[in-house]
């Protein structure tokens, strides 16, 4: 704002008009209303009562300033989407989970989280119920994954895993429980 105080009309309405959706009558009422004693020093105290009707300028100003330094606000939906979990958009039944139940696709602990805890939690860390005893498995396609800090790349055939690791490829379908010979 400083900076268009030090230009001359014409000069600040060229400036302004190069934001898109900002033309030379709105730019040369907006240039006209930072002309006022004082008004840099409200500015930065939050206070923007002295440009009434100019909310839509402001608008821009700040989008043009945010996208210049490569910060983005909100959410572009193209961008942010995620893909639907067709079954259980269809059946609100699924959409409802009993907090500390078991998620019957993975095995894990249905773990009620924060907006603030999401970003931190680590699901295969900290919502795993079962521990490390030794289970036979048949392993039916090969499958990586980690859990508690091991990581495992399994091939076709007999293993012996820990239970929370069995527990969870049962769950996703790549294995099933077998006896030890």
């Amino acid at each position: 704002m400083e900076g268009l105080r030090t230009l001359d009309e014409p000069g600040a309405v060229a400036v302004l008009t190069r934001v898109r959706g900002i033309g030379p009558k709105k730019a040369s009422s907006f240039y006209r209303s930072l002309e006022g004693e004082g008004v840099i020093e409200e500015i930065r105290r939050g206070n923007l009562d002295l440009f009434r009707g100019s909310a839509g300028i402001w608008k821009l100003l700040l989008k043009e300033c945010l996208d210049s330094e490569g910060v983005v606000v909100g959410l572009n939906l193209n961008q942010e989407r995620g893909e639907t979990d067709e079954p259980v958009t269809a059946d609100v039944r699924r959409l409802i989970r009993c907090p500390g139940s078991l998620h019957g696709g993975s095995g894990l602990r249905v773990t009620p989280l924060s907006i603030s805890g999401l970003e931190e939690f680590n699901p295969l860390e900290d919502a795993v119920v079962f521990g490390d005893e030794p289970v036979f498995l048949e392993i039916s396609k090969p499958f990586s994954t980690q859990m508690k800090g091991n990581s495992y790349s399994l091939k076709e055939g007999t293993e012996e895993l820990p239970s929370c690791v069995a527990v969870f490829l049962m769950a996703r379908g790549v294995a099933e429980a077998r006896t030890r010979h």
